[in-house]
């Protein structure tokens, strides 16, 4: 994930991100599929969202839930704010 992001900072740069959506993936990195799936369920995890949340970045960012179960979206969101209680990254 830091290397990612280390790209974009690189590339883009933090400055220019107005938003982001946030899904897990049922396809692998690169596929040039986007098969959205819930938070934590797919390939990419709990622990990425969780570094997203923690990064002073992205403070600010509007985030867009895209995820595939709407009866569990409140508890997603609910997941994420609170893995915004361990600022440590950035």
């Amino acid at each position: 994930m830091k290397r990612r992001f280390a790209e974009f900072e690189r590339i883009v740069g933090f400055k220019y991100l107005r938003g982001m959506h946030l899904n897990d993936a049922k396809s692998t990195f690169g596929s040039r599929v986007d098969r959205h799936h819930s938070l934590g369920e797919g390939n990419i995890g709990h622990d990425a969202f969780r570094w997203i949340m923690q990064d002073n970045r992205f403070d600010g960012i509007p985030l867009v839930l895209e995820t595939i179960n709407p009866d569990i979206w409140a508890e997603e969101i609910a997941w994420l704010k609170a893995q915004q209680t361990e600022k440590a990254v950035a």
